[in-house]
């Protein structure tokens, strides 16, 4: 059995197990490590850098112009979605 405690805000997770030990029950604690950052943000600067080559991934340009034509498509609905409110 285990429980876990999510801070969203300082970014931490811990992990509390129940193990049977020796002596009987026992609460095993574990803080599992996040990267600090906004999450978005570091997943798009990661993506960047891949399409320049740089950084632990490669993208293939081919993968990279797809999701940059959704990322365009996106923004123009959205774009849309804001006229046509101000219009209402």
């Amino acid at each position: 059995m285990s429980y876990a405690s999510l801070d969203f805000a300082a970014q931490k997770l811990e992990v509390l197990r129940l193990t049977m030990g020796p002596e009987g029950p026992q609460v095993q604690p574990e803080v599992v490590d996040i990267v600090g950052g906004e999450p978005l943000k570091l997943e798009l600067e990661a993506f960047y850098a891949a399409c320049q080559g740089k950084g632990e991934d490669l993208v293939p340009w081919k993968d990279a112009f797809e999701a940059m034509k959704v990322a365009d498509l996106v923004q123009k609905s959205v774009a849309e979605s804001l006229a046509n409110l101000r219009t209402e």
